[in-house]
């Protein structure tokens, strides 16, 4: 399996995977991952 990107690296530790996000708090994650 290939390396990963640094710019998806840097997303994926401003998302939780383990907490659910509604809608308002998604939205706004959304531009900066």
């Amino acid at each position: 399996m290939g390396k990963r990107g640094k710019k998806y690296e840097e997303a994926r530790k401003k998302v939780d995977r383990t907490k659910r996000y509604d809608l308002e708090e998604a939205l706004h994650l959304l531009p900066e991952t």
